[in-house]
C-alpha cells in the first residue's frame, strides 16, 4: 500500500479585530428598566419566532434559543434581587438554560482570542 501524501495548504486567519462593549439597551443598570417595553422588544428582536419545518420537526436558529436563555438567565435574576414574582419553574428553567449555553459553548464556541479588555470595568 501507497503511503498517503497530504498537501498543507496556507489558512488564512481572520485579522479582524471586534471590541465588545457593554451595552445597556439590554442589560440596565438599574433593575427596573428591565421590564420596560423598550428592553423587552430589544431582546424579542434577538429571538424571532420564525423556523421551519424538517419533516415532523420544527426548527429554528440556535442563535435564538441561546438569546433565550440568556435573556431567561438575567430576567430571573432581577425577578429575584427586585422582589418581582417568579415562576414556580424557574429553578429548573435556570438549571436548563446554564446547562443548555454550556453545551452550547463546548460544541459551537470560536477560537476567538480575548484579552483584558473583555473584561467590564466598574462605572
Amino acid at each position: 500500500m501507497a503511503p498517503v501524501k497530504c498537501q498543507m495548504q496556507q489558512t488564512l486567519v481572520s485579522q479582524r479585530i471586534t471590541t465588545i462593549k457593554r451595552d445597556e439597551s439590554y442589560a440596565p443598570d438599574h433593575t427596573a428598566e428591565f421590564f420596560t417595553d423598550e428592553v423587552l422588544q430589544r431582546w424579542n428582536d434577538l429571538m424571532p419566532r420564525y423556523g421551519f419545518s424538517m419533516g415532523e420537526r420544527y426548527v429554528k436558529a440556535s442563535r435564538s434559543s441561546k438569546a433565550h436563555r440568556v435573556f431567561a438567565i438575567i430576567q430571573t435574576y432581577l425577578d429575584l434581587t427586585s422582589g418581582h414574582e417568579i415562576p414556580d419553574d424557574y429553578h429548573w428553567h435556570m438549571i436548563h438554560c446554564f446547562d443548555y449555553l454550556r453545551q452550547a459553548i463546548m460544541c459551537s464556541s470560536d477560537v476567538a482570542l480575548e484579552g483584558p479588555e473583555t473584561t467590564f470595568t466598574d462605572p
